[in-house]
């Protein structure tokens, strides 16, 4: 089995002079992984050009999830979670044309305390309906699994959220798994 050796990178204006060195330098693929209001401010298409000039394929973007109003899609307030479906929704439109196949997407933010239980069927609802915009544009999402008390922080969790959907697929992150030894956490996905 061959692997490929990739990198999350951020996008910052500072930083895009070095896709062209990491591409010389044979790095194959990578995830552009924004930071906070970096997604509204970085000119996507300009920034996949200039990736994939440099030679490196790139294999997901990692949608908001952190320091946005638009990140948590599992957010109680039912208008402010159909707003941030919608904004996940854009990215996938635009960045799917531009030919990114796949988008890491996380279940909730913290802290999830006694409400666990509406917190899930409000990241269910979202869920399926991103999974029908990424199906309508031939891309896929992988939900990434969480820590500390987020939603997704076991296996069990994880695989309850991503049923609404069977087109969902997992990022596994192993920083971010504590609940479980690792292999059980492959071999159950």
């Amino acid at each position: 089995m061959s692997r490929i050796t990739s990198l999350s990178r951020r996008c910052e204006e500072k930083d895009l002079a070095t896709f062209h060195d990491l591409g010389r330098g044979g790095l194959p693929a990578m995830e552009i992984a924004p930071w906070g209001y970096q997604h509204d401010l970085i000119d996507r298409k300009a920034i996949v050009n200039l990736i994939t000039e440099s030679g490196i394929k790139i294999n997901s973007y990692h949608l908001r999830y952190d320091s946005h109003k638009y990140c948590n899609v599992s957010v109680l307030d039912e208008r402010l979670r159909k707003e941030t479906v919608e904004a996940h929704a854009e990215h996938i439109r635009i960045l799917s044309d531009l030919g990114v196949p796949i988008f890491v997407l996380h279940p909730s933010q913290e802290p999830i305390g006694e409400d666990r239980e509406l917190y899930k069927e409000q990241t269910k609802k979202s869920f399926y309906t991103l999974a029908q915009v990424a199906k309508e544009c031939g891309v896929r999402i992988a939900v990434e699994n969480l820590c500390r008390t987020c939603l997704g922080n076991t296996t069990e969790e994880l695989d309850e959220l991503i049923s609404v959907d069977p087109s969902l697929c997992v990022c596994f992150d192993v920083n971010h798994l504590v609940t479980a030894p690792h292999e059980d956490f492959i071999h159950h996905f």
